[in-house]
């Protein structure tokens, strides 16, 4: 046992030998150099270097500590210019002031942006540095060089809008206009330029361009872009519907930049103004109003402009037709493959008869059905102009689908037929106490009990005529 402990003491010695020449040769070669004792009254740096953010106008403080400072002298320092050394301000300044060992700075300004140091001098090798970081936030502020506030084009030419602006944080710059959306596509990566391409009158308006960043308010510039080009004319209505006696109004848009002559003729013949005739400009919209119509003056009207860069013109058609009917499906009903069928029409002038069309909707599987027109003459007087009308289409297919036009007719023609309809033929009659779309309105009411009362009278003219006829033979 003696032997054996004997053995394990020799071999801790020899490991914790074997420890001290492995950091001596560590010593040796530099890798580890040997601890020195502390100086607790050497200088040793408290503050910690920082970034301060100021707004233009506004102070700030850089904080400079030191422990143990003694007899050392504290140097400020901004960027390699001496500011202050010790009680000593080195740089005529009056902004710059000393707080103990720290430095403020007021009214600052742009050029006041970079790095501030605080430095020590000691008996170590080196210094005592900590260094601050100054940024200036600066509004931003939109540089308009040689930008123009109004800028004309041509139509189809291209124009690029410039929004360079300036400022710490770097702003964000941002377009809009008047009216409308601007295309992403129109600007580039960074928002800094807006090309419009190919334009035409509908790109002309104010631009604004803005930039922010958050500090103070955003700056903003308005670029007015006009557009020059030949007219463009467009009617309000194409086709026009009076009567004789009435008054009828004419009514054209023209868009032209510089502004044109606008001059209204029928039939090719120059129309001025007269007792009856009105003329009137408002802005972008030309009127042409007749009182007191004529047959005279049915016809085929044209609107024209013309300035510098072109001409433009559309044609408006007075007549006294009837107007396309509408159908009323809420006032519609079916059974046992009849359909009750209900339609308006406005016309100026009575209404003599309709020409009604329909058509079974055909599927892949059938045969093509020729459609069935029907003239019907009119048996109801207008109400304000307004002319109704019920038919019964019977010995329809129960069930079938069906597609119809109505046309009416007066003194003056044909409409254009109604907008294309379609109704269904049911196959079962409408239950007691539950009539099929029975309107409330009690102009519906009066038109459908009219309808009934004449259905009634004819009935019993009917039999009246009948009955002599038999007397007479």
């Amino acid at each position: 046992k003696l032997i054996l402990l004997d053995s394990l003491l020799q071999e801790k010695e020899m490991i914790h030998l074997c420890q001290i020449t492995w950091i001596l040769l560590l010593v040796i070669s530099g890798k580890v150099r040997p601890r020195q004792p502390v100086d607790e009254n050497k200088p040793f740096m408290l503050t910690r270097s920082k970034t301060f953010q100021v707004q233009a106008g506004g102070e700030v403080m850089f904080p400079c500590k030191v422990k143990n400072l003694g007899p050392m002298v504290v140097v400020w320092k901004y960027g390699n210019r001496v500011l202050t050394a010790g009680n000593l301000r080195i740089k005529k300044d009056p902004r710059i002031r000393l707080i103990y060992t720290n430095l403020m700075l007021s009214n600052v300004s742009r050029e006041d942006a970079g790095a501030y140091t605080c430095e020590v001098e000691t008996d170590q090798e080196s210094p005592l540095i900590v260094v601050h970081k100054l940024n200036i936030l600066v509004a931003p502020r939109i540089d308009r060089g040689d930008s123009e506030r109004d800028i004309r084009v041509m139509a189809g030419s291209s124009v690029t809008l410039n929004c360079k602006a300036d400022g710490f944080p770097k702003p964000k710059i941002d377009w809009r206009r008047s009216s409308g959306q601007i295309p992403i596509e129109f600007l580039s990566y960074d928002r800094t330029f807006l090309t419009l391409k190919n334009i035409t009158r509908h790109e002309a308006g104010e631009y604004t361009c803005s930039a922010e960043n958050g500090v103070g308010s955003p700056a903003t510039h308005t670029i007015t872009i006009s557009v020059k080009h030949g007219p463009e004319v467009r009617a309000d209505e194409t086709i026009v519907y009076s009567g004789t006696g009435r008054t009828a109004e004419l009514v054209c848009q023209v868009y032209a930049s510089p502004t044109g002559l606008v001059a209204w003729s029928r039939n090719n013949a120059p129309v001025t103004q007269a007792q009856n005739i009105h003329l009137q400009t408002k802005g972008n919209l030309h009127s042409l109003t007749i009182s007191n119509m004529t047959d005279y003056y049915f016809g085929n009207y044209t609107c024209r402009a013309i300035n510098i860069f072109g001409r433009g013109e559309t044609s408006i058609l007075l007549t006294g037709t009837p107007e396309p009917p509408v159908v009323s499906p809420e006032l519609s009903e079916s059974w046992d493959g009849v359909y009750s069928l209900v339609w308006s029409c406005v016309s100026y002038s009575p209404v003599i008869k309709y020409r009604l069309k329909y058509q079974r909707s055909q599927t892949d599987e059938e045969d093509v059905e020729p459609p069935t027109e029907i003239i019907i003459l009119s048996s109801e007087t207008s109400t304000n102009d307004v002319y109704r009308m019920r038919h019964l289409l019977e010995n329809l297919v129960s069930g079938g689908i069906y597609d119809g036009t109505v046309e009416a007719y007066n003194m003056y023609g044909w409409s254009l037929h109604s907008q294309s309809f379609q109704f269904t033929a049911k196959s079962v009659s409408p239950a007691k106490d539950d009539p099929v779309q029975v309107s409330t309105n009690p102009k519906t009411q009066s038109m459908i009990a009219t309808s009934s009362a004449l259905q009634l009278c004819r009935s019993i003219l009917h039999i009246i005529g009948m009955f002599l006829v038999t007397r007479l033979l």
